[in-house]
């Protein structure tokens, strides 16, 4: 009992040793690496050589294996070049924490070459950078609410909800989809809260719980992000927004989250952009009505993706004149790099214009 005590305890500060807002990319990194030594029928110190190993007298089975992971990355999980090559990080520090050698890692010259043959393949392939996003404006969502997705189907008044979430909340993909790669950022039915005002009482209910008899009390919601990307300490992050307090000026946002919890019928912890258990709001989805909106109001749909509404969200702030540490706040950011793309995105949407 007192070995794994202390083992325990070894384990926990060997973790302290890596910086708050590096340990859940080396924890994500870590888990990859795991996934791919099964596929890969190795073990995650690379001891045990696969059966159908073939020598190769220019490459060494190490770095076969390292070469293959950076693989398995880009091509199977789909992540970015630098999310990789952290990735590759947590792995060197690993093994180096497991005495494992890993001279190999920084001296092998096929390793850097992969690096470089990633990363070029990613610009040749995405030409389009996300810091050359536009911004989805207000007439744009408003637009889209009054001739784009107006029919009035699940699937379209989901796509509206999130849409206007995602540009108020200033949310970034994975607070508004649930993806399977990623840690759980994505809202819930349970992180969304109305309250509703009676004679002299005021009621609080999550999104799961309500029901259309409430509508006429409907005061206010609270949208609540537990965490973020960029939160390291997981203390999260709230906003209410009063129903008397927005403007009904094409949308308002406290009618739109409770009519899509009415009709969406969720389960505590469902995903909020879902509905009664039969669908969730896809990212291709959502990535696509992005495009949708622009096309259809005659601007290349090119450079427009799921970041737009978030980009949209920050330059509206800035443009109403709060201070650049609002935004970052409310967007969730830790640096001050928002505001390049801010403003890069503001030039550019003009010149498309």
């Amino acid at each position: 009992m007192f070995y794994q005590s202390t083992m325990a305890s070894a384990q926990y500060y060997m973790m302290n040793s890596v910086q708050p807002s590096s340990r859940g990319i080396y924890c994500t990194g870590w888990k990859h690496w795991n996934d791919w030594a099964k596929q890969f029928q190795t073990d995650c110190t690379l001891s045990i050589i696969p059966s159908y190993y073939v020598p190769d007298n220019f490459i060494s089975f190490k770095t076969t294996c390292i070469l293959s992971y950076m693989s398995y990355l880009s091509l199977h999980i789909k992540v970015k070049p630098q999310s990789c090559f952290n990735y590759v990080s947590a792995v060197r520090y690993f093994l180096l924490n497991s005495n494992v050698d890993i001279t190999f890692l920084d001296k092998s010259h096929i390793i850097k070459a992969t690096r470089s043959g990633i990363l070029n393949h990613y610009h040749a392939t995405h030409p389009v950078a996300e810091d050359r996003t536009l911004l989805l404006s207000c007439d744009m969502l408003i637009y889209a609410i009054n001739h784009i997705y107006n029919t009035g189907s699940p699937q379209y008044e989901c796509i509206i909800a999130a849409l206007i979430t995602a540009r108020v909340r200033i949310l970034r993909s994975c607070e508004v989809i649930e993806l399977s790669n990623q840690t759980d950022h994505v809202i819930r039915a349970y992180d969304i809260v109305f309250e509703f005002e009676g004679h002299c009482t005021i009621q609080q209910k999550i999104s799961s719980d309500v029901t259309l008899d409430l509508r006429p009390h409907l005061a206010r919601v609270n949208i609540n992000l537990r965490d973020r990307k960029n939160d390291t300490h997981g203390s999260g992050h709230n906003c209410t927004f009063d129903f008397n307090c927005v403007s009904t000026q094409g949308f308002n946002i406290v009618s739109v989250l409770f009519n899509w919890s009415v009709r969406a019928q969720l389960r505590h912890s469902d995903p909020f952009f879902s509905y009664r258990q039969c669908w969730k709001l896809s990212y291709s989805t959502f990535n696509s009505a992005h495009k949708r909106i622009a096309k259809t109001m005659g601007i290349d749909p090119t450079n427009f993706s799921t970041h737009s509404s978030r980009i949209g969200g920050a330059c509206t702030l800035a443009a109403a004149g709060f201070p650049d540490s609002f935004v970052m706040l409310a967007g969730g950011w830790c640096s001050l790099a928002f505001l390049y793309y801010i403003r890069l995105a503001i030039a550019q949407y003009q010149r498309g214009l």
